[in-house]
């Protein structure tokens, strides 16, 4: 507001206001405020009770091909019922969940769920994130002939290049019961960001991987496409089909768990808009 006797013909001077407005004389007065707060694509939330929407108030909800819904009893850390991946596992199957892309981009992130898998001894795809024949970003369950373990792989934007970080202590994913992991991306510094796994109430150390420290790799631009829970995005021969449960899932833009020991598993649906 301008006031009496002011002018806008020739220059205009601005006074800058911190405070509430008192008066309106002879200068305008312009006020910013910042907000805080999640935006759109800052989360993805699955419960996976009878349905598979995204309750996070993104509107990023799934589509599910083949999967189904089991009343498991006491069997889920976060109530009766699980998403069930009825695959033979390893090169067989039909059921997978995909779900748009929830724009993580090159930020910190966390992907969490819990999971448990009825193929003991052969290659699952748990997530990846849809790009071109094995995502650019993937947990895979892992099995060498005698021993269970678990690894995750960032490829190049190109798809062509893959660092792979592979986890052999502590990892052993053929548990009867549902099991919580969580895999956490740092801030970026320097060009790269640091990754750590944690599985089951314990950070895992990676035993052998891209990176120093271990896992420290180059940030790079995750999305773009669909995610994909329970197989690999396009492989031609082999796409490496989960076989088990899932319950509760989540991405989130920031470190959820952090530190390099213990961590507290969540007892109870995960929250919406952390």
């Amino acid at each position: 507001a301008l006031g009496t006797g002011a002018s806008l013909d020739g220059a205009m001077s601005l006074e800058k206001q911190d405070s509430s407005p008192s008066g309106t004389t002879d200068y305008a007065k312009i006020f910013t405020k910042e907000v805080e707060g999640s935006g759109a694509g800052d989360e993805v939330l699955f419960h996976f009770v009878d349905d598979v929407d995204d309750t996070s108030g993104n509107d990023r909800d799934a589509t599910n091909t083949n999967c189904t819904f089991v009343d498991v009893g006491g069997y889920s850390p976060m109530g009766t019922e699980v998403l069930n991946f009825p695959n033979a596992g390893g090169e067989f199957g039909t059921a997978f969940v995909a779900f748009p892309d929830p724009e993580i981009g090159t930020s910190a992130c966390t992907i969490e769920f819990f999971f448990s898998s009825d193929s003991p001894s052969v290659q699952q795809t748990l997530f990846n994130d849809g790009y071109g024949t094995w995502g650019n970003l993937a947990i895979i369950l892992r099995h060498d002939g005698s021993n269970r373990y678990l690894r995750f792989w960032q490829s190049d934007d190109d798809g062509a290049t893959l660092d792979i970080v592979e986890y052999s202590t502590g990892t052993d994913w053929y548990q009867s019961a549902m099991k919580h992991i969580a895999l956490v991306r740092a801030a970026a510094s320097g060009g790269n960001s640091q990754w750590r796994l944690y599985y089951d109430g314990n950070y895992l150390t990676p035993a052998s991987g891209a990176g120093t420290p271990l896992a420290n790799l180059p940030t790079t631009d995750i999305g773009g496409q669909s995610f994909i829970l329970g197989k690999a995005p396009n492989y031609p021969a082999y796409d490496y089909w989960f076989n088990g449960k899932i319950s509760e899932f989540r991405i989130t833009k920031e470190e959820v768990y952090t530190g390099t020991s213990t961590y507290t598993v969540p007892t109870s649906q995960f929250e919406d808009e952390r």
